[in-house]
């Protein structure tokens, strides 16, 4: 079917680099243009060989009503950060189509049921029509109906790897999924930039606790969610917004600008 020989790249652009996490609704305005019109480049000038995911974290929209719910869980206050997270989304989804990207947005709770906190339901028949069409679909983190807890979190990672397996399982070729981040990569305890990460080096990593509203595990589960796609031959990249951005970096090569790359190999 037309869209399962083209690489698929997935790009999330990270909620601390576009929002200030110290300060609730604080947009990065111009954070957000330089990445957009790098993925603009990226794109034109790989849309022929390749399909392009993209995503976004929630920053200090989402996670601070979702700071607020997890001190006082009420629906009220669950319905909030649905709100806030939404709000995010629209400015990015803007700042996309304003540069002539063929986004189509996607609501994760619109195709994920839970429960418990697992995939309970899961259907992504127009998720995979619109990415055979050509579209490029954008997803966030999102608040997903569980059907024993009420709700729960999805981050914009977790829903990254429920949409890959899916697309493996179909056939399709992901070839690698680039994490844009306030950091150059991950460090080792030395304080050495990690060039390359496989399991075995988890115990090397030194995780910083990062400033501001997270409630979905931060740079740890970035690594976790990167390092369990690495099992199924996928490449991940964690990169800071400044080096994305430079000439230098390009699909499939970073090796001109400092980043982590996690894989199996």
């Amino acid at each position: 079917m037309k869209g399962e020989k083209k690489g698929i790249v997935f790009i999330k652009i990270g909620g601390s680099v576009i929002t200030d996490k110290t300060k609730p609704y604080s947009l990065k305005k111009s954070n957000l243009k330089k990445i957009v019109k790098k993925i603009k480049e990226l794109y034109k000038k790989s849309k022929d060989l390749k399909l392009f995911i993209l995503g976004h974290g929630s920053g200090s929209f989402g996670h601070y009503d979702a700071s607020l719910y997890q001190k006082n869980p009420t629906i009220l206050r669950a319905a909030r950060i649905r709100y806030s997270t939404l709000k995010l989304h629209e400015i990015v989804y803007e700042e996309l189509i304003k540069n002539n990207l063929p986004v189509f947005s996607f609501s994760p709770s619109s195709f994920v049921l839970s429960r418990d906190k697992d995939v309970s339901t899961l259907n992504l028949e127009s998720f995979f029509v619109c990415l055979r069409e050509g579209f490029i679909p954008l997803v966030y983190g999102d608040v997903i109906m569980d059907k024993k807890l009420g709700v729960t979190i999805y981050s914009t990672e977790y829903i990254f790897r429920i949409i890959a397996s899916e697309l493996l399982r179909r056939g399709f070729n992901i070839e690698e999924i680039i994490m844009i981040s306030g950091e150059d990569g991950v460090y080792d305890k030395e304080g050495n930039l990690m060039r390359n990460l496989k399991w075995g080096d988890i115990k090397r990593v030194v995780f910083f606790k990062e400033e501001g509203f997270d409630v979905t595990g931060g740079i740890k589960a970035k690594v976790i969610e990167l390092l369990n796609l690495a099992k199924s031959g996928i490449r991940g990249i964690i990169i800071s917004s400044k080096n994305f951005c430079k000439q230098e970096f390009s699909l499939g090569s970073c090796k001109e600008v400092r980043c982590t790359i996690i894989d199996s190999r």
